[in-house]
C-alpha cells in the first residue's frame, strides 16, 4: 500500500464550514477589509486550506504535514460525530454531560490552534526562545573558550577575537 499523502490542508474543518453553509451547500464569504460580501459562494472544501499547510515550511512536502493531518483526523472525527448532537442539547438546553463538554473544548482548541495565526505565534515564540538562549549562551564568560575548542576539534581555524565578535553579534 502506498502511503496517502495529504497536500490540500484544511485548517478549519469542512464538517464544521458546512454549518454555515446555504441552501445550495455553498458558503458566502465577506471581505473584511472591505466589509463586503464576495459575489461568489463557494464550496466549504475550497475555503480556509493550504498546501501542506502543517509543514514545517508551509507549501512543502513533508512528513511532519503528513503526521499533524493525522493528528487532527483523529481529533476532527471525534468531534464531528458528536457535534450536531451536542448542539442540539445547546439549542434545547439540554443537560451537557462530561464528554459533550469535551466535544466542545476539543473542537475549540482544534479551531484555534489549526490557524495561521496561532501557527505565526508558536513560529514567533520559538524565534524569541532560541534568540534568548543564544544570547543566554554568548553570554557566558567561558562562551569563546569552549567553543573555540568546539571549532577546532572539528578541524575549523577560528581565532579567539573571532569568536568574540561573533558572541558580540548574538548578544547584539
Amino acid at each position: 500500500n502506498p502511503k496517502q499523502t495529504t497536500s490540500r490542508q484544511h485548517f478549519v474543518p469542512q464538517f464544521y464550514l458546512r454549518q454555515f453553509a446555504n441552501d445550495e451547500g455553498l458558503i458566502e464569504r465577506l471581505d473584511l477589509p472591505t466589509a463586503r460580501v464576495l459575489s461568489k459562494a463557494v464550496s466549504p472544501k475550497s475555503e480556509c486550506h493550504d498546501d501542506y499547510f502543517y509543514a514545517v515550511k508551509t507549501g512543502k512536502k513533508d512528513d511532519v504535514s503528513q503526521d499533524v493531518e493525522k493528528f487532527w483526523k483523529i481529533i476532527e472525527d471525534y468531534v464531528s460525530e458528536r457535534y450536531d448532537a451536542v448542539l442540539q442539547k445547546i439549542l434545547t438546553y439540554k443537560h451537557l454531560t462530561d464528554e459533550d463538554v469535551n466535544v466542545i473544548a476539543n473542537l475549540g482548541a482544534m479551531l484555534w490552534m489549526r490557524t495561521p495565526f496561532f501557527r505565526e505565534t508558536i513560529n514567533k515564540m520559538d524565534e524569541d526562545a532560541t534568540r534568548m538562549m543564544m544570547e543566554h549562551r554568548a553570554s557566558h564568560s567561558e562562551f569563546v573558550d569552549m567553543t573555540l575548542q568546539k571549532v577546532q576539534a572539528e578541524g575549523i581555524e577560528k581565532t579567539k577575537q573571532e569568536l568574540s565578535a561573533a558572541g558580540r553579534d548574538v548578544r547584539n
